[in-house]
């Protein structure tokens, strides 16, 4: 059994199938399975209005784990079990790629299969390696995993997906087996060194990962080995293998994540520093208005007194005047 997964974007919405074949495929049976599936989504998602039509194909890329970038898809030889590739549609009045993230492979409805294709996956083998796929591409090939913008102006679109991975972060930045530890540790929120459905889909979410119920109930099955109902870290370790792109993903955003906390505590830090300047300088404000206040009453004190002295010279100036007389 041979998987391939390849995505495109249908109506403004990026599927991704998992499709198998007895052995390696050629790039023409590919392209023929792809359109096949496709082709059936079109249908089932065609807008009021659109006329019926048929996924053409374009061209197909493949996303090549060692350089980290996007390719042209030319020879059956580029095609490796469960690789990653891109559909691009001939152009038509219905079809605008858009940028949008590639979800984990799923595969395509029975509706879909020809005898030709017919892409069924392995047990216990579907929607492996790829899922989660956030790589991008653009024609002048110039993605690197290890280093992606994140800001939206700046990142490459093949049809558009985003990565997750935050500007200058590089792959030596971690070992795989700490970006293992960082990520489980990110889904074990109880600290019992195991994972259950709940903590998979709360740790998706807090990352970013806007993935389907079903979808994570098959991301959890595949993880869930011993069938449990619990993911413990051994498994966890054989699951990463299995979603190397996404499992990087999850690191780096966690990362971003929690150096954006740090961030946000460092702000919170300097609000609080200038909120007790303000405090500061608005009692020493006030203690300047009091002392102030208190030389004004004793400058008046001063004047009265010296009032009082000249009345009483006053009045002894008259009662000597009156003696005198």
């Amino acid at each position: 059994m041979f998987l391939v997964q390849v995505a495109a974007d249908i109506f403004g919405n990026k599927l991704n199938f998992e499709l198998s074949f007895p052995s390696r495929p050629t790039v023409s049976e590919l392209h023929r399975a792809a359109e096949t599936a496709f082709s059936n989504e079109i249908q089932l998602r065609r807008p009021a209005g659109v006329q019926p039509h048929q996924f053409r194909m374009n061209k197909m890329k493949v996303y090549n784990e060692d350089t980290g970038k996007w390719v042209d898809l030319r020879a059956e030889s580029q095609l490796i079990d469960s690789c990653q590739c891109y559909a691009f549609q001939v152009e038509n009045p219905w079809h605008k790629e858009t940028q949008k993230e590639i979800p984990p492979a799923v595969r395509p409805p029975p509706s879909a299969l020809t005898p030709a294709s017919a892409p069924a996956s392995a047990p216990g083998t579907s929607s492996t390696y790829g899922a989660g796929n956030t790589s991008t591409y653009r024609e002048s090939s110039t993605y690197q995993r290890s280093t992606v913008n994140t800001s939206s102006a700046a990142r490459p679109s093949a049809g558009g997906v985003n990565s997750g991975v935050p500007a200058g972060f590089t792959a030596v930045d971690a070992t795989e087996d700490e970006k293992v530890r960082a990520v489980f540790a990110e889904f074990d929120v109880k600290n019992q060194r195991m994972i259950d459905q709940e903590d998979l889909i709360h740790g998706f979410r807090s990352l970013g990962f806007e993935f389907s119920a079903a979808t994570i109930r098959d991301l959890f099955n595949k993880g869930d080995l011993n069938a449990d109902g619990r993911i413990s870290f051994s498994e966890f370790e054989t699951f990463a293998k299995w979603y190397p792109i996404m499992m990087n993903c999850l690191f780096y955003r966690s990362r971003a994540f929690w150096e954006d906390k740090n961030m946000e505590r460092e702000i919170e830090k300097e609000k609080e520093a200038v909120r007790q300047a303000e405090a500061l300088v608005a009692q020493a404000e006030q203690a300047q208005r009091k002392a102030k206040e208190e030389e004004e009453g004793a400058a008046n004190q001063i004047l009265d007194a010296e009032g009082e002295i000249r009345e009483r010279a006053q009045r002894q100036r008259d009662l000597a005047t009156q003696a005198d007389q």
